[in-house]
């Protein structure tokens, strides 16, 4: 695994901004030149940074909850089948020079408060293999899930799947299914995942 982080030592404004954007630039680069994947994890706040460690190992780095989070969304790739996930925080201080869509609302293991999450679809005007008419299908099916009307989110995103090979379509419509048949207690719209 490889940690980058912008905005130290030297302060940088649109740190967030260029963090998204070299994601993109390495999910772009490695599609055309290689056929290795990985997945990328940004969240964006404050941490401890500074030279860290011990006399057998001593390094330059940065530690907290935000390097935690940002680990856990890397994680949550998996789950959605995705190759970028960004938190909240990152989408509002980026949103200028990116375009990205909601993708839920998550409560990840060691953090009480649940955060919304974005995947980054591109640079500001880019929406990658997705169409405005899909993107807003997907919005409207996710609004539903969170508002826990999990048949009529299954049939949208029964719809957003066909249209375009989405893996988030896909986690949602199978995510439904379970809960329509074991519907979650005082669902508040979030997904807790309590694994890494």
């Amino acid at each position: 695994a490889i940690m980058a982080f912008w905005g130290a030592p030297l302060s940088i404004d649109d740190h967030a901004a260029r963090a998204v954007i070299s994601a993109l630039e390495i999910q772009n680069a490695l599609a055309a030149r290689s056929k290795l994947t990985t997945r990328i994890g940004i969240h964006t706040g404050l941490a401890v940074v500074g030279n860290i460690g011990s006399d057998i190992r001593f390094n330059y780095t940065a530690i907290g909850d935000t390097v935690n989070l940002a680990s856990r969304l890397e994680g949550l790739n998996k789950k959605f089948g995705t190759l970028i996930i960004i938190s909240a925080p990152t989408y509002n201080d980026a949103k200028n020079f990116i375009e990205a869509r909601k993708i839920g609302k998550v409560g990840v293991k060691g953090r009480a408060q649940p955060i919304e999450i974005y995947e980054p679809l591109g640079k500001k005007g880019e929406f990658g293999k997705f169409s405005e008419t899909f993107l807003n299908n997907f919005s409207a099916a996710l609004m539903e899930f969170e508002k826990g009307n999990f048949s009529l989110a299954k049939d949208l995103f029964t719809k957003t799947s066909k249209e375009t090979d989405d893996s988030v379509s896909n986690y949602y419509y199978g995510l439904c299914g379970e809960y329509i048949k074991n519907p979650p207690k005082n669902f508040d719209g979030v997904i807790v995942f309590s694994s890494k």
